[in-house]
């Protein structure tokens, strides 16, 4: 207890404490967050990842278009469109078209079903090894030699 304060004024100050902690009021932040100067940056990975995804997008509708005109063009064959004298080979031509558009569509499949020649992980780990390995090289040759003395 305060030396000089009696009972009575130290009631009086207690009730008055009170009164201020029952009056205040918590404050939670529940509104939206606060608008950032800047968005924050994509890590360079998830950039390349991106990038290589819209490439790859950008690739399949040019083979997309280019199958799409190839299939909307007149056949090559054509016995109302041609000019001048009927061969008569134009049954052997029109076999050999059908073999190399069967040949076309062969070939289609497998390219659209090939998978990648080499995995992502496998050429980020042979990278990451051949720049530890460049460090390790550049180290040591600094280490080893002596200055070199310029002329001017």
């Amino acid at each position: 207890e305060m030396p000089g304060m009696g009972v009575v004024d130290r009631s009086q100050q207690d009730l008055h404490q009170g009164k201020g902690v029952f009056r205040t009021k918590a404050v939670v932040d529940s509104g939206p967050p606060k608008i950032l100067g800047k968005p924050p940056r994509p890590a360079p990975a998830l950039k390349a990842r991106h990038a290589a995804r819209v490439e790859a997008a950008v690739n399949d509708i040019k083979m997309i278009c280019n199958i799409a005109r190839e299939m909307d063009r007149a056949p090559s064959v054509s016995i109302l469109d041609r000019k001048g004298p009927t061969s008569l080979n134009v049954n052997k031509r029109k076999e050999d078209m059908r073999r190399i558009d069967q040949e076309n569509a062969r070939l289609l499949k497998r390219i659209e079903g090939a998978k990648p020649s080499m995995k992502v992980k496998e050429h980020q780990k042979s990278y990451e090894d051949s720049r530890r390995h460049a460090a390790i090289a550049s180290a040591k040759s600094a280490h080893s030699l002596p200055p070199i003395n310029r002329r001017r």
